[in-house]
């Protein structure tokens, strides 16, 4: 197959800025890297439709925080999928522990929504497909991404949604710092990454990345396993339920796995999804 010396300039610009994967990464071996899947131009959105979307952002965050937040409701809605599904059933039984102890005072949500494009008489309308937390990927490849559209001569919007996430993660530790008479350099944040390998490292470690320096390298932000906090050397719960690592006091977790199916079967991992969603004091994200 011959490629294009547009193509090899698309796959080498994004080398460059780091938007590679790690394929098959088994046991903790480090196979080689790829770069990530990527059009050789944006896709296309008229600026009122991408405007209206734009307006409705902080509408429907709002909206799925005070459902989520609902038990009744959420209970009504899935209690007839968790009687048939072991995951869900699982889901709902953290859920509810969560709403009966924990009592976290700082809250951040970062979300991405998906949409597609539906064409009806010849006019476009976009139709929300998905709601994501921040657990979702492509957050730190995103805007280089975009700077690639550009550079190969395409109409791009600016992108930064890498130093957003950063900043408002950053808020959310400053926030705890100053709630619990805390030195920023006396925390830390843990990202729970996959296990047994990191396919999407590079795009955590841009947001990991950021963050440092948004906190000005003071806090270290970790990346661990479930099974690193298995390990009982590792973690220790203070009394008013505070977490640990390694004797630094944990600000926030950055969620990145115990999201698929197969996980809420892993009696450990359960174990310590459980008690990092019951935490009383931390930011979860």
């Amino acid at each position: 197959m011959v490629v294009s010396e547009h193509v090899w300039n698309a796959i080498e610009l994004a080398e460059s800025f780091g938007c590679v994967v790690r394929r098959n990464a088994i046991d903790g071996e480090q196979k080689d890297v790829e770069h990530i899947p990527l059009t050789m131009e944006p896709s296309r959105i008229s600026e009122n439709n991408f405007n209206e979307l734009e307006s409705l952002e902080l509408i429907l965050n709002k909206l799925i925080h005070l459902m989520s937040s609902d038990s009744e409701f959420m209970n009504n809605e899935l209690k007839e999928t968790a009687a048939d599904d072991e995951f869900w059933k699982r889901l709902l039984e953290i859920y509810n522990k969560v709403q009966n102890e924990a009592n976290n005072p700082i809250l951040l949500g970062l979300h991405r929504m998906d949409y597609l494009l539906e064409t009806i008489d010849g006019i476009e309308y976009p139709r929300m497909v998905e709601f994501n937390t921040t657990a979702a990927s492509m957050g730190g490849h995103a805007e280089k991404i975009a700077e690639i559209h550009r550079i190969n001569g395409h109409k791009s919007r600016e992108n930064s949604v890498t130093q957003k996430l950063a900043e408002h993660l950053a808020e959310s530790v400053r926030a705890y710092s100053n709630k619990f008479n805390k030195l920023v350099e006396d925390l830390c944040v843990l990202t729970i990454r996959e296990t047994p390998g990191s396919t999407n490292f590079s795009d955590q470690r841009k947001v990991e990345l950021s963050l440092s320096k948004q906190l000005d390298y003071k806090c270290p932000v970790r990346r661990v396993t479930y099974t690193d906090l298995a390990n009982s050397e590792n973690v220790r719960i203070s009394d008013q339920r505070r977490f640990f690592y390694q004797e630094k006091e944990v600000a926030a977790f950055y969620m990145r796995d115990g999201y698929e199916t197969a996980h809420k079967t892993d009696k450990k991992l359960i174990r310590y999804f459980k008690i990092i969603q019951r935490a009383t004091k931390n930011v979860i994200i």
